[in-house]
């Protein structure tokens, strides 16, 4: 078991517009943590599937020094790494619990800031699974630190405002 010190909540919001299909929104929010490491930032959680509180990939989002290169990996169930750069396509296999799929991703749009306490990262991107046009994403992704524990303790009389 990987041991996350979960110290800022990370929510992550996708747009999905699927090729004739339909658009599809997607928000959830997960506790995990941010470091940075001789200018590279790293972004850290748990994705936990659905139904299964056991079942879970820990992914990682990585921000280059110069900010037009992020890269998504995800370990568990699910296998991906997945690398943005404005106006280039990057190939990569996708290995899921039933199979391993060619997937690649280019990149419209990418942009990120980030500090210590809050930040952001929006990509927009067109996917397309074993060569086949699939969708165009847009992820928007924040995070900021959460206070310490004792900082967001009420007092009695904050009690009784916020309750009357």
């Amino acid at each position: 078991m990987i041991n996350i010190k979960e110290d800022y909540m990370i929510k992550i919001m996708s747009h999905q517009k699927i090729t004739g299909q339909y658009d599809d929104c997607m928000e959830f929010t997960a506790r995990g943590s941010y470091t940075e490491k001789d200018g590279v930032k790293y972004i850290i959680y748990r994705e936990y599937t659905e139904g299964m509180p056991g079942n879970y990939n820990i992914c990682m989002i990585k921000i280059e020094k110069d900010n037009k290169n992020i890269t998504i990996t995800k370990n568990g169930k699910v296998q991906s790494k997945l690398v943005f750069e404005k106006n280039k396509r990057h190939y990569s296999p996708y290995q899921t619990e039933y199979g391993m799929m060619s997937m690649s991703v280019y990149t419209h749009h990418i942009k990120s800031i980030c500090d210590t306490n809050h930040g952001f990262v929006n990509i927009k991107y067109s996917m397309d699974l074993n060569t086949g046009v699939l969708s165009t994403m847009n992820i928007l992704i924040t995070y900021d630190k959460i206070s310490d524990i004792s900082e967001e303790i009420l007092t009695n009389e904050e009690v009784q405002h916020v309750c009357s």
